[in-house]
């Protein structure tokens, strides 16, 4: 998770992780700050509830998330990796059912989008309600949810 001065926002994050389904044990969080002008003691209050965070601090601000998610993307351990923004909100089984969803034969796994007030990603490729295990890029309308919110 790339952060930078996320404040209370990023509560909805880490509490989001704190309540996943899947054991603890089982996944990382690694949240790379890109050189915040205020303290980290909201991600640090969380040290104690997700037993693998680790904080990186970035040298410099780059002032956009691509940079400091491949420092993240470059630290982990395990197979998957998921992205996710400082202000998402996983249901609290997201990761046990992508991580299930994949099995041994998934390249990535797109979640589906929750409707609010502030959304503006797309629901259609979910339009049938069904879990779709091999998607074409050509017919399933996958396109407009290239944001970087998956399961790789």
């Amino acid at each position: 998770m790339a952060h930078y001065n996320a404040g209370d926002y990023i509560r909805k994050s880490l509490g989001s992780l704190v309540r996943q389904t899947m054991n603890q044990d089982d996944f990382e969080v690694i949240i790379v700050d890109d050189k915040s002008t205020k303290p980290l003691d909201i991600i640090q209050e969380y040290d104690s509830q997700l037993k693998h965070l680790r904080i990186v601090i970035e040298n410099q601000n780059h002032g956009y998330p691509s940079i400091p998610r491949n420092h993240g993307i470059s630290k982990t351990l395990g197979t998957f990796i998921m992205l996710m923004d400082q202000d998402d909100n996983l249901a609290d089984d997201t990761l046990l059912t992508f991580v299930e969803f994949a099995g041994d034969d998934s390249d990535v796994i797109i979640g589906k989008y929750a409707e609010g007030k502030m959304y503006n990603g797309t629901q259609a490729p979910f339009k049938n309600g069904m879990n779709i295990k091999d998607v074409s890029i050509m017919t399933d309308h996958i396109l407009s949810t290239l944001a970087p919110h998956k399961m790789y």
